[in-house]
């Protein structure tokens, strides 16, 4: 795992990423997005009326078993599946790497849906996805408790990150990882395909016997000093937090600090 992955991943897994794989984003549904306002109102409602009817019925019928079935019944109809939805939201994720977009949930059987990234400019191979646009959408509730829906538009079908906290400023800082990573791709393949164009014509030229053959010819050597040089991304840590972050980004995806500023 490379460094830069461990640092910035707070909660995808290690096991999910690749070696060379940089998480730019990560992040978990909201609290109240999984588990739901009206599961958690039913929830308190039953924890203060449950105690009352056991009590009323033990005290009307003097059986204290009736009691318990009341008690039982609060258990598996309230309690239990409420405690299911937060396990469930404790183990789901989104995530945003230089080469897909993921979106993990499960705990008993664990579920991994991967997109895979396009990181060049120009020709797409046809099972890539090209981020074109990022949107976000606020219900009611949403607006209440600071949580939405993010929707990347793709060169396919759109793909929505459902119940993300801070949805606006998240929405921002993903577009500023789109540009920063995608800028990246399309000048290393500018580059690649300079290298290959320039190694094509030396060959050409060798076999029509216009220059004196090499035995070995590199990239470097075909493009010559002027030759283009590939884009390398350029990090920057986070005063605040310590994550690695694009140099192009203005804020921290962890934190929101401000880059180049202190805490």
């Amino acid at each position: 795992m490379s460094s830069s992955a461990q640092t910035i991943a707070m909660f995808t897994p290690r096991q999910q990423l690749n070696s060379k794989e940089i998480v730019l984003f990560d992040t978990r549904p909201h609290f109240i997005a999984i588990v739901r306002l009206r599961d958690l109102a039913w929830f308190v409602i039953g924890s203060v009326l449950v105690p009352a009817v056991a009590a009323g019925i033990a005290e009307a019928v003097d059986k204290g078993a009736t009691a318990g079935w009341a008690w039982l019944a609060w258990f598996f109809v309230m309690l239990l599946p409420l405690l299911a939805r937060i396990v469930a939201w404790s183990h789901e994720y989104y995530s945003l790497t230089d080469q897909r977009i993921l979106h993990g949930h499960g705990f008993i059987s664990r579920s991994l849906k991967a997109r895979q990234l396009a990181r060049i400019g120009g020709v797409l191979d046809i099972s890539t996805y090209r981020i074109t646009g990022v949107t976000f959408y606020q219900g009611f509730v949403g607006r209440l408790f600071n949580f939405g829906n993010i929707v990347f538009d793709t060169n396919h079908d759109n793909i929505y990150w459902r119940g993300i906290k801070d949805p606006l400023n998240v929405r921002r800082l993903i577009e500023e990882k789109v540009a920063a990573f995608q800028e990246v791709g399309a000048n290393q393949a500018t580059y690649n395909e300079a290298v290959i164009r320039k190694v094509a014509e030396v060959k050409t030229e060798e076999r029509f016997g216009l220059v004196e053959p090499k035995r070995n010819i590199s990239m470097q050597e075909a493009l010559g000093t002027a030759g283009l040089q590939a884009s390398a991304t350029v990090y920057a840590a986070c005063s605040n937090c310590g994550s690695q972050e694009s140099a192009r980004a203005t804020f921290c995806s962890q934190c929101g600090n401000k880059l180049g500023q202190m805490s």
